[in-house]
């Protein structure tokens, strides 16, 4: 990905926002944003603690990550994994040692399904877009997951303690120095709690933002943004993972072949989505390719049927091959000609 100026100059923490503030000033432009106090008049909010989940669920089975560090790193093979009963986790994250303990992605669908319905889903999802999970994570304060990416929107929210997030812009990805391995590319070599600059030179160029989410808050943290977390005390958290079917400007995209970008559009048909799904400009994700110059995402959407007829409410009266046009975009236009 090509090096590109840091999108905001900081994380702005607001009280309220509207749906329409939320899809265009944050989703659109792959912003993270703070809301204060946005789960406080939530029940998981007045009666989640560990005391009383340890109550309701103590008998359960539950999985719990050990790190003798307290740095939950799967690259480095020093995490173990115990099955124990959740009064059992919750007592050893509560010990002297709590923060070697972590329970971590506990899906709430497979393992407290009865707390959803306390919880409500954060409001700016929409009816379209696409739940991959919601978990719980439990740790003591010291916890450490170190820095990396997620593929997914993800809304993060606070429940009891303290949480910190080290925030890196996706636009910095290069100078972040992803790992090798590929099984590990959403991993960072860099221990950013103790750079080696002469090793990772680069990084000196990106920029950092931090932050601290305090219980009730939520946080916005868009695909592909670089994050560290790091509990400050025992943390109660719960985040929902989710896609939405408007993709041409994540910023991993346009490293994505033809048959990739149709991996992903195939999950969302695969949902019952259309093809000619449209956002909240009313644009289709082929017009947006379209006016972005996005071929591998163009003939993708088009071999599986997206209409090149349809408006755009952009350009008035304008359809795919119009806009391709405007832009002065001759491999498209033969495209779009051929699908017309």
């Amino acid at each position: 990905m090509e090096k590109k100026i840091p999108p905001i100059p900081n994380i702005l923490a607001i009280e309220k926002m509207s749906q329409s503030e939320f899809d265009e000033e944050f989703f659109a432009k792959c912003c993270p944003i703070v809301i204060k106090n946005a789960m406080t008049d939530s029940q998981a909010f007045r009666e989640w603690d560990l005391g009383s989940l340890k109550g309701r669920f103590g008998n359960e089975n539950t999985v719990v990550g050990f790190s003798n560090n307290g740095i939950f790193d799967p690259r480095e093979n020093k995490i173990s994994y115990e099955r124990m009963s959740f009064a059992q986790a919750i007592d050893k994250i509560n010990g002297e040692d709590g923060h070697r303990y972590y329970i971590q992605r506990h899906s709430l669908i497979d393992n407290f399904p009865e707390l959803l319905d306390e919880l409500p889903t954060p409001e700016w999802i929409k009816d379209t877009d696409i739940i991959r999970s919601t978990n719980i994570w439990i740790g003591g304060g010291g916890c450490i997951t170190p820095l990396h990416y997620d593929t997914f929107q993800n809304f993060f929210i606070q429940l009891s303690g303290k949480k910190k997030f080290t925030l890196f812009s996706p636009y910095d990805s290069e100078i972040l120095y992803p790992d090798s391995n590929p099984i590990f590319p959403y991993i960072s070599k860099v221990n950013i709690e103790n750079v080696d600059h002469e090793k990772y030179p680069l990084f000196r160029e990106a920029k950092k933002y931090e932050l601290i989410l305090l219980p009730g808050d939520l946080l916005y943290l868009p695909a592909y943004w670089w994050h560290q977390v790091a509990s400050l005390d025992v943390s109660l958290s719960v985040n929902f993972w989710w896609r939405r079917f408007e993709f041409v400007e994540e910023p991993n995209i346009l490293s994505y072949n033809v048959n990739q970008v149709k991996s992903i559009i195939n999950f969302f048909l695969g949902q019952g989505l259309s093809i000619n799904h449209t956002n909240y400009e009313g644009e289709t994700n082929l017009l947006k390719a379209c006016d972005s110059g996005h071929l591998a995402i163009a003939q993708a959407l088009l071999e599986l049927g997206a209409d090149p007829s349809i408006n755009s409410t952009k350009y008035q009266n304008c359809n795919a091959l119009d806009i391709s046009k405007i832009r002065n975009n001759e491999v498209l236009m033969d495209l779009l000609r051929r699908n017309l």
